[in-house]
């Protein structure tokens, strides 16, 4: 490459003079220009791929062999292309895909295009990340934890790790619905900077509230909720996070809690059962008896047992029913008359208690 001067001698027929000529010359690789200065992504969510692209042109008419590469090591920033061939007066393009682990900053880089023989292009890479590198493998914008009894605590887990490059300090908030979204965010400011917080009675819990999470690790929540009262019961938590150099909390998931808080309920096919039994003078008393069935009506599997007092007795006392199962029972009633044989009456209760409940009916 460069000025180069070629010596020459010319041979003239039928003359004994030569003369010598100087050839001079510059030499120069192939020119290859992009069709932008630099490339710049204005907000790009972290954590996701976004692709632009450049053009490079060869304008010279030999081959121009390149090599492509992103100048910092463990840069954001990726090409499809790192090496090839631009033929003569044609176009090659290449697409850079930015993939952020950083939000509300600057990420710069350079792409280097070095021409073999030619002048090496420097492209400045711009972008801004938006979003949170704090992530979940699940979508827990609802968490239902379904049918519970009110004696048992709802519960779920999941698990949200940090993708990111700083360390994030986390604290989950209740939404108070009585509250503003201005109220509610002043609250949440104020109990990340006290560390006596005013005790808000909720259902739901998610433990640990407070944590902090260093880049590229992870934790496991546990959501639980205990209510006495049946229904269903539902609350909103916000995650509230705090980036390393950013001291201002912001809110980065939302989530709401819900489960159906539910009492063991039967169905019987009789609402009683009325027994008559005739003795006569030297007979022998035969027991009375009579089939009861019972449904479980209730969304939760059943193990109960079923009792009664005498003169009444029950063929079975134990039951599992699985929702929308019955069974079918056979009660009898056998009277103890004394030997004046006189009539009586009897009235009692079928006594119904619960493996996996405190009601008892």
């Amino acid at each position: 490459l460069g000025a180069h001067t070629i010596p020459c001698q010319l041979r003239i027929p039928g003359s004994s003079k030569v003369p010598s000529v100087d050839i001079k010359c510059t030499v120069v690789g192939p020119k290859v220009s992009a069709d932008k200065k630099k490339v710049v992504w204005k907000k790009v969510q972290v954590l996701k791929p976004a692709v632009q692209s450049i053009t490079l042109d060869n304008r010279s008419l030999i081959d121009a062999p390149f090599k492509a590469f992103v100048r910092k090591k463990g840069s954001c920033f990726r090409i499809d292309t790192s090496a090839g061939v631009i033929a003569p007066k044609e176009k090659l393009e290449i697409k850079i895909t930015a993939m952020l682990n950083d939000s509300g900053v600057a990420i710069k880089d350079k792409l280097m295009v070095v021409i073999e023989d030619g002048k090496t292009l420097e492209i400045p890479l711009h972008a801004t990340g938006i979003g949170t590198t704090i992530t979940c493998k699940e979508d827990v914008s609802v968490l239902d934890m379904g049918h519970v009894f009110t004696v048992d605590k709802a519960r779920r887990k999941f698990e949200f790790q940090n993708r990111g490059v700083r360390q994030h300090q986390l604290q989950w908030v209740y939404i108070d619905p009585n509250l503003d979204e201005k109220k509610q965010k002043m609250m949440a400011t104020k109990a990340k900077n006290d560390d006596e917080e005013e005790v808000v009675q909720t259902i739901f819990t998610i433990k640990p509230d407070k944590v902090v999470l260093k880049p590229r690790m992870a934790i496991n929540y546990h959501a639980e909720g205990r209510c006495s009262k049946p229904g269903l019961k539902s609350e909103v938590w916000a995650c509230m996070a705090s980036v390393q150099g950013n001291p201002r909390p912001v809110e980065i998931y939302r989530i709401t809690l819900s489960a159906n808080f539910i009492v063991p309920l039967l169905e019987f096919s009789e609402k009683e059962l009325a027994f008559i039994q005739h003795c006569e003078p030297g007979a022998d008393t035969k027991p009375g008896k009579k089939l009861l069935s019972v449904k479980n009506v209730s969304p939760l599997p059943l193990v109960f047992w079923m009792k009664c007092p005498p003169p009444f007795s029950i063929d079975r006392i134990e039951y599992t029913l699985p929702p929308g199962e019955s069974a079918t029972t056979e009660i009898l009633f056998t009277a103890n008359l004394s030997d004046e044989r006189q009539s009586l009456k009897v009235k009692t209760n079928l006594l119904i208690t619960y493996r996996d409940h405190t009601q008892k009916d």
